[in-house]
This record gives C-alpha cells, structure tokens and sequence, in this order.
C-alpha cells in the first residue's frame, strides 16, 4: 500500500515582507515482502531528502515527511525545506535507514513566447543526519539541476 499527501497553509514571512506558502508532503508505503527495485520507495535525491544522492535509499516500507516555506519575488520563486526519512528494507536482515535533510530551491521562468514556457529549477541540499543498519555514508551537499519545458 503506498500513500502520498500534499497540503498547504499560506503564512506572512516578517523577516521577507513576502506572503508565503507552508507546504507538507508525506507519503508512505507498507510490505510485508522484499519489493523489486522498481516498486521500492525511493526516498532520496531531487524528490525527497535532496540532500542525499538519487537512489540512496530504496526502501520496501516507509513515511517521509517534507516541510517547505515558497515564496516568490518577481518572477522567481524561493523554498527552503526540511526532508525527513525512516524505512526498512525487508529480508533476511530487516536493515532500517533514517535520513534528514536541509536546503533551500530556486526556479525562475527563462522564457514565455505564446504557448511555450521554459522554466530553470535548482535545488541544493544538505544532510544533517543519516542513520541505520548495514552502513551507509553521504556524499556532502547534493546539487540538482533541471530545465522543463511546457506547452
């Protein structure tokens, strides 16, 4: 069973002068057997715990819980996130990992003809905390970069 929730509360941010936006994202998965790596809950890299690598932590059953702050100013928005992890991997050992992180994102709109639209997104990630069984090491500040295109 697998399960994401998404919910937002618009907050006044002194320090900015700038209306904003709380988002919470949680998402889980519960299995009683070992997954394939395809249906594993992936919970690192640019989608969840940015501060850790893309497929740093596949887990068979888990919750994440995200926290950001958005704000915009011009055509640019800002973000500043917690993400946070625990899961356990099913099988012969039952290995558990826990990881938190911290960053901040950017986005701007580089281009806006008629239907077309091409934004820039950055994101920069920290780990603060990384735990569990069976070892596990970070790779310091992660970096994601990504252009999309929409029309």
């Amino acid at each position: 069973m697998r399960a994401d929730w998404r919910s937002w509360r618009g907050v006044t941010l002194p320090w900015l002068d700038v209306r904003a936006r709380w988002v919470i994202r949680l998402r889980g998965q519960l299995a009683n057997d070992v997954l394939p790596p395809t249906l594993r809950l992936a919970d690192s890299g640019n989608g969840f715990n940015r501060g850790f690598e893309q497929g740093a932590l596949l887990l068979d059953q888990g919750v994440g819980l995200s926290s950001e702050i958005h704000f915009a100013k011009g055509l640019r928005q800002w973000w500043l996130f917690l993400d946070t992890s625990y899961g356990e991997l099913n099988g012969d050992d039952d290995l558990w990992r826990q990881l938190t992180s911290v960053g901040v994102g950017w986005q701007a709109q580089l281009l806006r003809r008629e239907q077309h639209q091409l934004y820039s997104r950055i994101t920069l990630g920290h780990p603060i905390s990384h735990r569990g069984q069976g070892g596990f090491d970070d790779d310091g500040t992660q970096l994601f970069w990504s252009l999309r295109y929409a029309r």
